[in-house]
């Protein structure tokens, strides 16, 4: 191989490794930049969670004690195996503290959506429809115990807190009017649960033990 071929193939390989050297740099960069996006966007939603806590009421010491012994600073989770996540049922709490029934609505109108959106439109009419009535039935049994509807628009917007859960609410509820309607006769029974009425007014009398 003549001196000018090995200078020729120096100049080459140097290009060739300023090259990986430059990609490295930019690819470096570029994700250091998305690295920090990500951060500042996890840094505005923990501070968007923050700003979302809920403030204890001025009248909680005289909230009922079942009330009071929640914990005050709730996760998204139901750490006491209710059901109902913990944040749900502290919101619902401070909206009737002293109203069971009231309290008993929402908590069925929750439920009521989280068990339709376990559904899709591939499922059987028959469950699909049961889970449309269950909603429908929530919705009567709030406006029966007089919650405004702003309120059980709030607990909607938490259970639906994403575009998905959003559209496929919607899709299912669309569905009704293509569904036998012999699939929504109504049984002889309330709107309310009366179940989740009785466990909210035993709490509103409960005492704990010293």
């Amino acid at each position: 191989m003549t001196s000018k071929k090995v200078l020729v193939e120096r100049k080459i390989k140097r290009k060739a490794m300023a090259s990986v050297l430059l990609s490295s740099g930019i690819g470096i960069s570029i994700t250091a930049a998305v690295a920090g996006m990500v951060y500042a966007q996890s840094v505005e939603h923990f501070k968007t969670m923050e700003d979302k806590k809920l403030e204890r009421p001025v009248n909680f010491e005289s909230f009922p004690a079942f009330i009071r012994g929640m914990n005050q600073e709730p996760a998204r989770t139901d750490s006491d195996n209710n059901g109902l996540r913990d944040d749900i049922q502290l919101k619902i709490a401070y909206q009737y503290p002293f109203d069971a029934n009231k309290r008993a609505a929402l908590i069925q109108y929750y439920e009521s959506l989280i068990q339709l959106l376990r559904l899709n439109t591939e499922m059987r009419e028959l469950k699909i429809s049961y889970g449309i009535m269950q909603v429908k039935k929530a919705l009567k049994c709030l406006q029966s115990e007089g919650v405004p509807e702003g309120v059980s628009l709030a607990i909607k917007e938490i259970a639906l807190d994403r575009d998905a859960l959003l559209v496929r609410h919607d899709e299912l509820l669309a569905m009704e009017p293509n569904l036998p309607p012999e699939l929504f006769q109504q049984r002889i029974e309330s709107d309310c649960n009366l179940l989740l009425q009785n466990n909210e007014q035993s709490l509103q009398s409960w005492v704990p033990n010293d």
